[in-house]
């Protein structure tokens, strides 16, 4: 058992080091995302006039949550196929950056207590688990990418087929986080629907 362990810590430090630049890169670009979804938020909205009405409804962020996590996941799959692709599977870290920045501000300029409470318990392990499991997905992805796998005589390569099973696993893991966070955790915490 602590050979395993040993094991997989050791595979883990070595994917960390030998991608530490794309890892970088990643977490800037979510970052820099964050930042502009805080500006765009707070230079469009007017929190101290306008109150927002509140909508309670763990099942329906699941949904909304699950679609934009597809569509992320079906960018990164593609990354190998060329560069433009990579490069978009890079902005969605930015994407999901601006997103988080944008719950930020609607959360705690619209709903106060409730809106923080929702921040800290419900919204932010969502995207603390999709942050990490976007990052893996596309680090591994990009990192395969001198393979550049593709479809030739309508068979798929063996290489892509670990790589497809590789992100579906990750997306439904981060699915099934979201099922938790948002449908299970969401009955003690209400959640509200941004």
């Amino acid at each position: 058992m602590a050979y395993k362990r040993y094991v997989f810590s050791s595979e883990a430090r070595d994917f960390i080091r030998s991608n530490k630049k794309t890892i970088i890169i990643l977490c800037t670009l979510f970052l820099a995302g964050m930042a502009i979804g805080i500006i765009i938020i707070l230079s469009t909205c007017d929190f101290e006039h306008l109150e927002a009405p509140l909508h309670i409804g763990g099942l329906k962020m699941f949904f909304k949550t699950v679609l934009l996590l597809m569509l992320f996941y079906t960018v990164i799959l593609f990354s190998t196929v060329n560069f433009f692709f990579s490069l978009l599977a890079m902005a969605t870290m930015g994407v999901l950056g601006g997103l988080f920045g944008s719950v930020i501000c609607k959360l705690i300029g619209y709903y106060a207590i409730k809106g923080i409470l929702n921040l800290l318990f419900v919204y932010l392990p969502f995207f603390v688990f999709t942050f990490i499991l976007m990052l893996l997905a596309i680090t591994y992805m990009i990192s395969e990418y001198p393979t550049a796998c593709g479809v030739r005589n309508g068979r798929i390569f063996t290489a892509f087929k670990g790589q497809l099973s590789t992100v579906v696993i990750l997306f439904l893991i981060n699915a099934a986080i979201s099922f938790f966070i948002f449908v299970v955790w969401g009955l003690i915490f209400k959640v509200i629907v941004i």
